[in-house]
């Protein structure tokens, strides 16, 4: 007798989530461009957005859990999002410990990833009307934030502010070229919120999350609208941001603001820097041939 279960879990999309969630721990790199790259970025959007259509709620308010499920497309987001706690919970201190003893080494790593990233998702805009206006628009939208100034940390952190903070990380997170992880930096509240992890404070994580959550539905719902009408321009915009984003994460910074190695305060590691660089370079173009297979 074959099953009426509409549930099944997404083995392939679980490990894009695992990406994703890792790429997100990292300031300056997002997952929207591991979602992207590999070829799950719409369906991520569409889901999304399905979340709190009023039709869809009717669903879910009737009991009529079947048509709720089909219609959020449940087993893309539960596998999804499945990959990204994974991650959270398994590499927030692991990541943190890298920052700590190798930053030159992380950040050339994602520098490739970044690069690789940005000329791919040109690539996929190809030639249109306005092509280099849009391009120009995303890179000097990516270059404005690369040049924003961090809050400082600290001071009491209502529940408001973590409300807010979720949301506000929430809009970077589905966008490729800058990660909510950046965004929390730039309101101080990076490190709070590791540290919350770290600590499994579930009622402050617990208020992030819901931000989140609010963030992206809302939000997702305009990229939807975006990718349904203006496909190529929307790329375009996307493909300048993570140009523009790679001032973001360039390995040597003074003082917060990018550098030659040879100005470079400390050891530079020019060479294994290029390596890793590199090294992001040829992962990305092989998770592409991957998914294109």
């Amino acid at each position: 007798m074959k099953s009426s279960s509409v549930f099944s879990f997404r083995f392939h999309v679980y490990l894009r989530g695992i990406m994703m969630g890792a790429a997100d721990l990292i300031p300056g790199v997002s997952g929207g461009t591991i979602a992207l790259i590999t070829g799950i970025y719409e369906e991520f959007i569409f889901s999304l957005s399905a979340l709190f259509e009023p039709e869809h709620l009717r669903f879910f308010f009737r009991g009529q859990w079947k048509k709720f499920w089909k219609a959020i497309n449940g087993n893309f987001l539960f596998s999804l999002f499945a990959g990204i706690l994974t991650s959270v919970l398994l590499f927030s201190s692991l990541i943190r410990w890298l920052f700590s003893h190798y930053p030159v080494h992380v950040w050339s790593f994602f520098f490739g990833l970044i690069a690789a990233s940005s000329l791919m998702v040109l690539r996929m805009a190809g030639p249109h009307k306005g092509r280099w206006f849009f391009v120009a628009g995303g890179l000097l939208a990516g270059l404005l934030i690369a040049w924003l100034h961090p809050a400082q940390a600290g001071g009491n952190v209502t529940l408001l502010m973590t409300f807010l903070s979720g949301m506000s990380a929430s809009m970077a997170m589905i966008l490729p070229g800058i990660s909510g992880s950046y965004i929390l930096i730039l309101l101080g509240m990076y490190a709070t919120v590791l540290e919350w992890v770290h600590r499994f404070d579930l009622l402050h994580l617990g208020i992030f999350v819901a931000g989140i959550a609010a963030g992206i539905t809302g939000f997702s719902r305009l990229l939807r609208w975006l990718l349904a009408h203006h496909e190529k321009a929307t790329l375009s915009l996307l493909g300048g941001f993570l140009v523009g984003s790679l001032a973001l994460i360039w390995p040597w910074k003074s003082g917060g603001v990018p550098v030659w190695p040879s100005h470079y305060p400390g050891n530079p590691h020019v060479w294994a820097a290029a390596g890793l660089a590199l090294a992001g370079i040829v992962f990305i173009f092989s998770l592409e041939r991957a998914a294109n297979k």
